[in-house]
């Protein structure tokens, strides 16, 4: 019982500032959506005595005050006096006696509170309702084929219809409808609050309307200009997810909303409770705090700082359009031939929406007696108030979605060991098929690239302890495993055109497949050119290395013909007639070292992501032209045929085409690439191009440069 006694004693109610005509109920937009009893007024401010006013039907008499001499000022003094009493808006200049200074504070800071209520819905929430309910059903049931709007959406495929629908869509999910449920409540909230504000219903409908319009267009102009533009240009300023990320249904809107909401920031939520005792408890409440803390539900289910950010953007900037295109309410009928007005029309005052200083002054005329009219704020002082408010909320909305999106974009990098065991039908995981071939000046870019590789994996990875072999069982085979030979003993043999530095035999060690990822790498330096300095200098240096040793093999071809196209050809066929099959074989250039250690657990990370999430997939791209990408043997098989039938295309863009479906024999690899958010290879050739017909700039593709197929909605970035 006393749990029911309190909740029956729970009023939420608003608190609005009367001092403006947006929340009196003479006006039009309040006059039908306010209730008598809903309604809690503070006392009318009151008014000066009319036997203090001067009578229309006389002539103006020169104004006086009982202390000070009656005798008439001129020049510069007489204008400069009547200039501050009309600035200061000083009551004695009209009424002869001046009101109590109380009139103004309390003319400030009046007060209106009314009994909140969403019953029956305000009129745009209910048809939103409706149209998201609809629009979801169709969608259930395929009649429509729609989704969450990105811009790579709108730019690539231009899915105009796609972005102007997906707001109102839902899926049928208990989470899903909840999340709907509660934005339509915020959205119930600001109509109830801002309808007022505004002017009324429709102007607050054709405010909204504008702001779904806006809010869709800039967002596709930031996600063009932070994603394909400063991809190349400035890269600092590149963002992948301006371009991917999903709408989150209404929230995008709101939260221009939100910004609105400044207009009368100050309005209040009280909750009064226990009203039957003789303390009235209160909760009070900042609307524009509370509906922000409700908007920052939408991050619990993903991250929408582009949307968010739009939003707000749009928001500020359609505040100070509304604050500068606000009529002003009043009557112009009251001003001219003013002779028959009673006292009563003196006190008509027309002010500019939350101008809450604005006083009604009345200047004599030279010809007929002194009139009242209302004294407009400049433009200026409105809009200047207007970007204030607005910043206010800005301030401290942004850090809070900066917040959320630091939480987001925390990198989580995917254990090797995990790694290891996702890919377990082949012996190798990668087999990396570096191709070289002579250059200009004879530079040592094969040197730089595959030291950047082994600078990344260990000479010795070290084992789980509970995959180690007893104590026994390893002094047995140490005897007889080529591990127990000393790296700088180890020959480097030649055999059919192909030098190599032979690897160790894990299986001897093991009979399971090996258990460190780092043992299923190799590399494969792969050559037509017998005078080739650059590759003679690399071998020499890596066969004495222990690293190289391990990781590295060599063959050199020596037909010594410039033939690109058969160059890659040769190498693919060489990396899949290998006795141990490879999961990948990936396509390097001589001149494409890696962009360090992180670049490296990134493709760690695409290649199990890609397994995990798209299995079916025919490769990945981490770099650029012929350069960092990871098949599929199948398509690499296929890619090798391909560039014989395909002549008139750049070998690069054959195996390029293939991989995004494009050529009529891979159709099955459509929408089945992974490709990295930025370059994870750098070029370091630019000016020693194989290609007479390529010419590179010193500052181009570089690491976190932006992927040439980012933003591509046929590719897929995990």
């Amino acid at each position: 019982m006393p749990l029911l006694k309190l909740f029956s004693s729970v009023r939420l109610v608003e608190e609005i500032s009367r001092t403006d005509h947006s929340n009196d109920r003479s006006h039009p937009s309040r006059r039908d959506s306010m209730d008598d009893d809903n309604e809690m007024t503070l006392p009318s401010i009151p008014r000066p005595s009319r036997h203090a006013m001067p009578t229309l039907n006389k002539p103006a008499t020169p104004l006086s005050h009982p202390n000070r001499s009656t005798k008439p000022r001129s020049g510069r003094r007489h204008s400069r006096a009547r200039s501050l009493l009309t600035r200061k808006g000083l009551f004695p200049f009209f009424f002869g006696s001046r009101p109590s200074s109380k009139y103004y504070s309390y003319a400030k800071k009046a007060k209106s509170q009314r009994l909140l209520s969403l019953w029956p819905l305000p009129v745009i929430t209910r048809y939103t309702i409706l149209l998201s309910c609809l629009i979801s059903t169709l969608n259930a049931l395929q009649w429509i084929q729609l989704s969450c709007s990105a811009p790579k959406y709108v730019l690539f495929r231009h899915e105009i219809l796609n972005l102007l629908l997906s707001p109102f869509l839902f899926n049928f999910t208990l989470h899903d409808v909840m999340l709907f449920a509660w934005n339509v409540l915020i959205l119930g909230l600001f109509e109830e609050s801002l309808t007022s504000v505004v002017g009324g219903t429709r102007r607050f409908l054709r405010i909204v309307l504008t702001l779904v319009l806006a809010v869709c267009t800039i967002r596709q102009g930031l996600g063009y200009v932070f994603s394909k533009s400063t991809g190349y240009a400035i890269p600092a300023l590149f963002f992948s997810d301006s371009i991917h990320e999903c709408s989150q249904g209404l929230a995008p809107f709101l939260f221009s909303l939100l910004v609105i909401q400044s207009v009368s920031i100050d309005d209040k939520y009280v909750l009064i409770y226990d009203l039957h005792d003789d303390e009235t408890n209160r909760m009070t409440i900042r609307k524009v705090t509370l509906q922000l803390f409700m908007l920052l539900v939408n991050y619990t289910v993903k991250n929408i700082l582009w949307w968010s950010m739009t939003g707000l953007l749009t928001g500020y900037m359609a505040v100070i359009v509304i604050q500068a295109t606000m009529p002003l309410k009043s009557d112009t009928s009251l001003l001219p031939d003013a002779d028959n007005r009673s006292h009563d029309d003196l006190y008509a005052i027309s002010l500019p929406l939350n101008h809450q200083d604005e006083k009604c002054l009345a200047l004599p005329s030279p010809k007929r007696t002194p009139l009242w009219y209302p004294r407009r704020v400049p433009l200026w002082r409105i809009l200047w108030s207007a970007v204030q408010r607005g910043s206010l909320v800005l301030f401290f909305t942004l850090p809070l979605l900066l917040l959320f999106n630091i939480y987001y974009q925390q990198e989580h990098f995917i254990d090797e060991l995990t790694l290891n065991s996702t890919i377990t039908d082949h012996h190798y995981l990668f087999t990396m098929m570096v191709m070289t071939a002579p250059r200009r000046g004879d530079p040592t870019y094969l040197t730089t690239t595959l030291q950047s590789y082994l600078d990344q994996w260990p000479l010795l990875p070290q084992l789980p302890l509970s995959t180690l072999p007893s104590a026994s069982a390893s002094s047995a085979v140490a005897s007889s495993s080529p591990m127990a030979t000393s790296w700088d003993q180890m020959p480097v043999q030649e055999e059919d055109n192909a030098w190599y530095a032979p690897l160790p035999d894990t299986n001897t060690v093991h009979t399971t497949p090996p258990l460190s990822l780092h043992d299923r790498l190799q590399i494969i330096v792969y050559t037509h050119f017998t005078n080739h300095p650059e590759y003679d200098r690399a071998r020499a240096k890596f066969t004495q290395d222990p690293k190289g040793q391990r990781y590295i093999r060599w063959v050199q071809h020596g037909d010594n013909e410039w033939n690109h196209r058969r160059h890659i050809a040769s190498a693919l066929q060489h990396a899949l007639q290998q006795e141990k099959s490879s999961a990948y074989v990936a396509m390097l250039e001589d001149d494409f070292p890696i962009c360090g250690r992180r670049a490296w657990r990134e493709i760690e990370n695409i290649i199990y992501l890609a397994n995990t999430h798209m299995p079916h997939h025919c490769g990945v791209f981490v770099g650029t032209g012929g350069s960092g990408l990871f098949l599929k043997p199948h398509v690499a098989k296929l890619a090798s045929q391909l560039l014989f039938k395909y002549v008139d295309m750049p070998p690069d863009i054959v195996i390029q085409q293939c991989l995004l479906g494009k050529l009529p024999e891979c159709v099955t690899c459509s929408q089945q690439l992974v490709i990295s958010k930025t370059l994870l290879m750098h070029h370091i050739g630019y000016n020693t191009s194989t290609s007479s017909e390529r010419s590179y700039n010193k500052n181009e593709f570089q690491c976190n440069w932006r992927h040439p197929f980012n933003g591509d909605p046929d590719v897929a970035i995990l």
